[in-house]
Order: C-alpha cells, then structure tokens, then sequence
C-alpha cells in the first residue's frame, strides 16, 4: 500500500487516533479481463483536503499500455474512538504533498 510505505500504515493510525473508511469508489470498466491475465495496478493521490482524500487507480494488462479499469475512491479520516471525521494531520498532508 502507498500510505504504508511512505509510514503511514496501521500503527501511525494508531499512534494518531484515526483510520481511513472508504466513502466512495466509481469504478469504470474499459476492457475485458480473462483468467490468467497479469495486471499491473498504479495509484496517484488526487486532492487531499479536509478530512478526505481522493485517489485514482488504474489497471493495465501486463505489458499492455491500454488501461482496463480506471477507479476513483474517496476516502475519509476518521477518528478510530466514534468513526467522526476528522481533518488530516499535518504529517500526511506534508508527505503527500509532493506525489
């Protein structure tokens, strides 16, 4: 996962009192896929503002520049104590500030 190899995996949600919920996923799908099939998978941070972040993924047949699947999910940052959200820390704004 991205977050966690930047740090920001499960025990940095931890130590912050948060975790991240799926709110939304809009997926689109381009091509067909067949079984036996190998995809490569990317990931780009859209916006992050407030407590959401927005995130597009595509998927490509392996050695294939054509995208098959292009997927925007929305996520939010919620307090881990009563599931409210909350405004990112600062910390991962700064990080992924640069992607």
């Amino acid at each position: 996962m991205h977050a966690e190899a930047l740090g920001f995996g499960r025990a940095w949600a931890q130590a912050n009192g948060g975790l991240w919920v799926v709110h939304r996923h809009e997926i689109t799908y381009l091509a067909p896929v067949g079984y036996g099939d190998e995809l490569e998978l990317t990931t780009e941070v859209q916006e992050m503002r407030g407590a959401r972040a927005v995130r597009q993924t595509t998927m490509r047949l392996l050695g294939d520049d054509r995208p098959v699947l292009a997927m925007r999910t929305e996520w939010v940052w919620v307090r881990a104590s009563d599931g409210r959200p909350q405004r990112l820390p600062p910390d991962v704004l700064h990080a992924f500030a640069d992607d």
